[in-house]
């Protein structure tokens, strides 16, 4: 056999991933059987991902209205801690 190429091997695997991304599977025979389907850039992919990991929200859950339910045990730990007088604690009943 001859000299395995990566930078060969990792290009192909690019384009077929490019090629038959919305058809493949995590099964290997199934995905020996598929045809070609109109594929999508992988450069796309990783815009809307990185897109979705910048996300910034409008209101941060530190800073939610909400009060925070804990149980008379947790209390008694963050009181122990000096966490006590947080203002949204709600101590809930057994």
């Amino acid at each position: 056999m001859g000299r395995v190429r990566t930078k060969t091997v990792k290009k192909a695997a690019k384009v077929m991933i490019e090629k038959y991304y919305t058809r493949l599977t995590n099964d290997f025979e199934t995905n020996k059987r598929k045809g070609p389907v109109r594929g999508i850039s992988i450069k796309l992919q990783e815009e809307e991902r990185e897109r979705r990991d910048n996300y910034v929200p409008e209101v941060s859950a530190i800073h939610a209205d909400d009060t925070i339910p804990v149980d008379q045990d947790t209390f008694d730990m963050l009181q122990s801690i000096g966490y006590s007088t947080l203002d949204r604690l709600r101590v809930e009943g057994r």
